[in-house]
């Protein structure tokens, strides 16, 4: 927590890189209840409003709900769109693409949907969401 006012009192945001999806999911919701903690401590510490921002998996793995969730308040909401279109990885009309060897695939056609912790049916983030949630 030291670390995270050390930089905010230097800068207007920090960006946490954790890994999380190497986690197992009790491992990885401890982790993220343990940061947010220590980023609310942080705020009264500096007498500011700390706000989050979860930056998740453009191919759509990891525990996105679960980890989500820790950081949900009466007030917060989620925007749930996966994307990184550098690297052809983008969601138009609700269904997310993931290029591979330059073609754009539904990412249910990909091997990212058969990853065995993290797999999913669909690519369609309505069916996605009810999927996982």
């Amino acid at each position: 927590m030291a670390a995270i006012v050390e930089v905010l009192q230097e800068a207007d945001s920090v960006y946490l890189q954790t890994n999380s999806r190497a986690l197992n999911e009790a491992d990885a919701v401890a982790l993220a209840k343990q940061i947010k903690s220590d980023g609310d401590s942080a705020g009264e510490i500096l007498g500011e409003e700390i706000e989050y921002v979860l930056r998740g998996d453009s191919t759509m793995r990891g525990h996105i709900f679960t980890e989500t969730s820790v950081f949900l308040g009466a007030n917060n909401s989620i925007i749930f769109l996966p994307a990184y279109p550098d690297v052809g990885r983008t969601t138009v009309d609700g269904v997310h693409y993931v290029r591979i060897e330059g073609v754009s695939r539904r990412a249910d056609e990909t091997e990212f949907a058969h990853d065995p912790v993290f797999g999913f049916k669909t690519s369609t983030m309505v069916d996605f969401i009810a999927e996982k949630s």
